[in-house]
This record gives structure tokens, C-alpha cells and sequence, in this order.
């Protein structure tokens, strides 16, 4: 279940000890932020079933976030203090997203969830990784550029070969390294810094 999961994820992610496949398995069962918040959990309720529950503390927390569970990520990131956070084929916007799919719709006026990663990414001192995958059709890599762009340091991006869904897999190596060599520097206390 969640508990056990969860906390064998969060533990192993931060210590290194969780095998490549064992902590994409995990992680993506137990924590993951997908487009539903967190699976059967919203990422604020995850995040306090990790920190209140299983008594993770936040700075052995590394929000993640893919595709648009990116932009929860980055909110969240925002509400909570944690040790890091991994964007994984982050996009800009949902408004800027939704804008080059529909062109001919006023995405910007009709909205209702903008998704404004663009507009918050700015405020976040903690450590962060992008990843991305140059072949991404979904959220495209310059979505994932442009915001690292606008994120303040300490940060890296790390593009991948592989597309959206699949560069964890097509990628494994540089898509696990770094995320491997992102927990190592955070557990070792340093911050991170663009081309660690």
C-alpha cells in the first residue's frame, strides 16, 4: 500500500539504495504527480502523509512532477518547504500549451485551470532537476527550456533521447544518473549547481 510504498521510495530515493527499476516502480505507484495529483492522493495530502504519517521530514522530500503533474509539483513546491524538486517534461503553461494545440480557440479566456508553472517557478530557491526528452510531442522540449530559464539556481536540465513517456526507459542511464547525482548532492548538503 501507500505506507509502505511511499516510505520505501522516500527513503530509498534520498539514501540511493533503491534500485533503478524497483524506484521508478515505487515511486511512480506510492508518489508520483501525475495528472490526477498524486494517485488517490491530492500532492498536498501525499506530501503530509509522508512528512505527518510516515514521519519523512521535508528536506528528505524531493517533490516530483511529470508532464502536467509538473505544475502541481510547482505549486506544491511553492506551499511546502522540501529538499529538492524534479520536473519531468514540464511544461511552460497549461494556457501556453493549450494555445499552440488549439490556435484558433482563446485558450486564455476560457481557462479554468491555468497551470501558471511560468509564473511560479521564479520563487523557488530549492534545488531542481529538469528533465526532458528531446523527442517529447506532448510537451515539447522548448516548454521545458524556456522554464528552466526562469528558474532562479541552484538547477540543472538534462535533456534525454526518448519521448514522453518513455525516456525513464530509452534514457535510463542518463535519466536515473541524474536523478541519482541530484540525491547525492543534496545528501550531502551542498546545493546543486547547474552542470553537477
Amino acid at each position: 500500500g501507500f505506507r509502505g510504498a511511499g516510505k520505501r521510495a522516500a527513503e530509498g530515493v534520498l539514501q540511493g539504495e533503491v534500485g533503478r527499476r524497483r524506484f521508478a516502480s515505487e515511486v511512480h505507484r506510492a508518489i508520483h504527480v501525475d495528472r490526477e495529483g498524486v494517485r488517490g492522493f491530492g500532492a498536498a495530502a501525499a506530501y503530509r502523509q509522508l512528512r505527518d504519517t510516515l514521519g519523512v521530514p521535508p528536506e528528505r522530500i524531493i517533490i516530483f512532477g511529470h508532464s502536467l503533474g509538473s505544475a502541481i509539483a510547482v505549486e506544491l513546491a511553492t506551499r511546502v518547504p522540501a529538499a529538492g524538486l524534479i520536473l519531468d517534461g514540464a511544461l511552460l503553461s497549461g494556457v501556453a500549451r493549450g494555445q499552440e494545440i488549439y490556435p484558433w480557440l482563446p485558450v486564455r479566456l476560457i481557462a479554468r485551470n491555468r497551470f501558471e508553472s511560468n509564473r511560479k517557478i521564479g520563487r523557488l530557491t530549492l534545488p531542481k532537476l529538469f528533465l526532458h526528452a528531446r523527442a517529447d510531442d506532448v510537451v515539447p522540449l522548448d516548454h521545458g527550456r524556456r522554464l528552466f530559464a526562469l528558474a532562479p539556481e541552484p538547477k540543472r536540465l538534462v535533456e534525454l533521447a526518448g519521448g514522453h513517456g518513455d525516456a525513464f526507459v530509452v534514457d535510463s542511464a542518463a535519466y536515473f544518473g541524474a536523478i541519482a547525482g541530484f540525491v547525492r548532492e543534496l545528501r550531502r548538503g551542498e546545493q546543486p549547481a547547474q552542470g553537477w
